[in-house]
């Protein structure tokens, strides 16, 4: 019988992933994606609804997924999104 360990089942535990446009379409499912390999996923867009509702999804499922609303064309809002995540 061959048995897995935790980290091969979560090879991205400890590790924080920055998903921008992870609201929806392909970004959305990389951030669930990411999650369920043990990621702490910091979800980014613009406005913060969409964003708001993944988070919730990948925490009810038992991952860590917070939301952070950013516009990466504004060096300011990209340095805040930076500091929340790593906290």
């Amino acid at each position: 019988m061959t048995t897995t360990t935790p980290d091969s089942q979560q090879p991205l535990a400890g590790q924080v992933a920055l998903i921008t446009g992870g609201g929806r379409c392909i970004g959305r499912a990389i951030a669930i994606a990411y999650a369920k390999a043990g990621a702490k996923v910091c979800i980014t867009a613009r406005t913060s609804s969409e964003i708001d509702q993944v988070a919730h999804e990948i925490n009810q499922a038992g991952g860590q997924g917070f939301a952070v609303t950013c516009d990466v064309a504004d060096r300011a809002s990209v340095e805040s999104m930076i500091e929340q995540s790593v906290k």
